[in-house]
């Protein structure tokens, strides 16, 4: 009696123990496993691979010169949803990081019939804008 390549034999696996029933053979057809385990491995060695290339495209090639002097200082983004004590310790804050602060609201249909939010008397240096 041949096996199906789905069929398990009668002894799970590890062959006819003797058994006297004489239909007991024991189907060694099913490599899909070994094969699934062998695609794994070459498909991680070759994501390893891609990663070394990537790690010596992104390496530095000489030492670090990095400069502050003539730059600018940033433009800093505020998203704010109204005018709150969240709002304006968040403002506070932007205005250590650069004195160009830009609080930015989108507005949206959830809004209709609140007051506007730049009614508040914001600090000095930082623009409102609204979309």
């Amino acid at each position: 009696m041949a096996c199906n390549p789905g069929e398990r034999d009668r002894s799970f696996g590890y062959g006819n123990h003797g058994g006297s029933d004489p239909g007991g053979e024991v189907c060694r057809r099913g490599l899909g496993g070994g094969v699934a385990v062998a695609t794994a491995l070459v498909f991680m060695g070759r994501v390893r691979r891609h990663y070394e290339l990537t790690d010596e495209e992104v390496a530095l090639k000489g030492g670090v010169a990095l400069s502050a002097e003539n730059m600018a200082p940033p433009i800093v983004l505020v998203p704010v949803d109204r005018w709150n004590a969240a709002t304006e310790k968040a403002l506070q804050f932007a205005l250590t990081l650069s004195p160009d602060v830009q609080a930015v609201h989108v507005t949206c249909e959830t809004d209709e019939g609140r007051p506007p939010w730049d009614a508040a008397k914001p600090a000095e240096g930082i623009r409102f804008r609204s979309w």
